[in-house]
């Protein structure tokens, strides 16, 4: 509802999910604690659990898809855990589906299943990918795609009128000016998608020489 915020502090030990007022000066509420979290998660539309990705919630799976549920408090239950590593949880804006990235195939590719039950997975990207997200609409899925030389925003138009099916994959952009993240993806799509928030890189990275460094410092301090 946008009157929330939920991250994890930057502290030694387990990871932990808080979440806040902002503007409020309410003190954090503490969710959940645990040595599994590995990301703090998306919401479900209905804010009645947190998609996350954790750590070995089934003996020896690695990286897995989890949901926990009472409003993020918990417990942390596995949904996608298999003997392969699974990444990037992205929720449609209904509920109803599942993306996620597995590297089931031996490189990592964008999957999307119905979010209740396990039912037909479905690979939406080719050639490698990741970093799903939903669009506004609900009618297209976009992903980072290592298909080519270059990694492309890629935008697959999708019909999940009956079942899910890819109808169109459409390149829209290169992204070597722009930062990627794992677990999660590190661009979001408005509301209103008509726009996309992206972190960039910062072209103007140079070193700088300061020489007589200690007559610098006794410049600053006023010392003649």
């Amino acid at each position: 509802d946008g009157k929330t915020l939920v991250y994890s502090p930057l502290e030694a030990g387990d990871m932990a999910i808080l979440r806040v007022h902002p503007g409020s000066g309410n003190v954090p509420e503490p969710l959940m604690t645990s040595p599994s979290l590995n990301f703090t998660g998306v919401w479900l539309p209905d804010a009645s659990a947190l998609v996350t990705v954790a750590v070995d919630l089934r003996r020896g799976t690695g990286q897995d898809i989890a949901v926990v549920r009472n409003q993020g408090k918990g417990p942390i239950e596995p949904l996608v855990a298999t003997q392969f590593m699974e990444l990037y949880p992205a929720i449609s804006r209904d509920g109803a589906w599942l993306a996620f990235v597995s590297d089931q195939s031996g490189r990592n590719e964008v999957y999307v299943r119905r979010f209740a039950g396990s039912g037909d997975v479905t690979q939406v990207s080719q050639g490698g990918a990741d970093e799903p997200v939903w669009g506004a609409n609900g009618q297209e899925l976009f992903y980072r795609s290592y298909a080519e030389e270059e990694p492309k925003l890629v935008a697959a138009r999708i019909d999940s009128t009956a079942g899910f099916r890819i109808v169109e994959r459409r390149s829209l952009f290169g992204l070597l000016g722009y930062v990627n993240t794992t677990p999660h993806a590190s661009y979001d799509v408005s509301p209103d998608g008509t726009y996309f928030a992206f972190v960039r890189r910062n072209p103007a990275n140079r070193m700088i020489i300061l020489q007589n460094f200690p007559e610098l410092v006794k410049r600053r301090q006023g010392v003649r």
